[in-house]
């Protein structure tokens, strides 16, 4: 079995959280999981990730019942080939891939992800431009969106903090590429409806 803990924390470096990508809610639910067994403040990176069923059932509060066959059905089929785009220190846009190779076993019911090397420095050794936030805020979410845009307002409104403030401003055009959704709701108000609004909902 794995020797790390599920932590109740998530940290990751701000410029993942800025990070341009789509994904379902099992996939990042995996990621969020994944991450949850990384200590962030140390240089140990376990890429190799065995997804407990039980655990990950208990802690997102779904039917254990075929979650097994959900979860591989995510990964073989649409997060294996996953990619995310980021911003570089130097203004370069890097491009990457969440996995580098996944095992599987249908008989035992157990799945092993392995990260990317390439994203060690994202979620490890990190001493500042990260952003913490508790996993038990975002369990219940049913949107990729709500995930997504908590995680941006905890990075924000901590950056504001330093000020002295507690409010911040992100343009729509900023939040639709961070969501992937540039090409999508073109008008306003459906973008409001469906993606703002529900996450303004599970968030509150």
């Amino acid at each position: 079995m794995n020797e790390h803990e599920l932590n109740n924390t998530v940290t990751k470096h701000n410029a993942l959280i800025e990070a341009s990508y789509r994904l379902s809610l099992n996939e990042i639910r995996l990621i969020l999981y994944g991450i949850s067994l990384i200590n962030p403040l140390k240089s140990e990176f376990p890429t190799e990730i065995i997804v407990d069923i039980s655990k990950f059932s208990s802690l997102f509060n779904t039917d254990k019942n075929g979650l097994y066959n959900d979860l591989k059905k995510s990964i073989i089929r649409k997060f294996w080939n996953r990619e995310f785009s980021y911003k570089l220190y130097n203004e370069e846009i890097r491009l990457s891939r969440w996995l580098d190779q996944v095992d599987y076993c249908d008989k035992r019911g157990y799945i092993k992800i392995y990260f990317s090397e390439r994203i060690k420095p994202l979620l490890c050794s990190l001493s500042k431009n990260f952003t913490t936030f508790y996993m038990n805020r975002v369990v219940n979410f049913k949107s990729i969106h709500s995930i997504r845009i908590y995680e941006i307002i905890i990075m924000h409104l901590n950056r504001a903090a330093q000020d002295g403030k507690c409010i911040f401003s992100i343009s729509i055009y900023d939040l639709k590429k961070n969501l992937s959704l540039e090409k999508e709701y073109p008008r306003f108000s459906n973008f409001k409806l469906k993606v703002l609004e529900k996450a303004k909902n599970e968030i509150n």
